[in-house]
């Protein structure tokens, strides 16, 4: 998987124009990947497109997110999380098989890969991971 953001609750994201029209706090934990509402990602995507936000971000903290679901699944006592975003993870890793997840850390990595190297804009990326739900 990919390195962690350091902060596990909200991560600021901020405008990529010049000028900072506005800023906007996404959880991790409120994306609709981990409970595998399509549709919802697909909203969520191109509301942030629309809005000019760092898909990247999104990216890393939904990597990190399905990193915690994984753990759950295979070593729930590797975790140390507040017991409010505990009880969000155990919900969300019901919902996906662990050889599911292992096939999506594959493609986390793989993707992050064509990311890093030009091979494959970010955008591109976050449509692919939400094909692969």
């Amino acid at each position: 998987f990919i390195m962690p953001i350091k902060n596990p609750h909200h991560q600021t994201i901020y405008s990529n124009s010049s000028r900072l029209k506005s800023r906007k706090t996404y959880s991790p934990s409120s994306t609709a990947l981990p409970v595998r509402d399509r549709k919802g990602c697909i909203r969520i995507l191109d509301n942030l497109l629309k809005g000019d936000e760092a898909v990247t971000i999104i990216f890393v903290l939904l990597a990190r997110r399905m990193k915690q679901i994984y753990l759950q699944k295979k070593v729930p006592s590797a975790l140390q999380e507040r017991m409010f975003i505990l009880n969000k993870i155990k919900s969300d890793a019901s919902k996906w098989k662990p050889g599911e997840l292992a096939s999506l850390a594959a493609r986390f990595a793989e993707l992050d890969w064509k990311i890093k190297t030009g091979q494959i804009r970010d955008t591109d990326a976050m449509y692919t991971l939400i094909g692969c739900m």
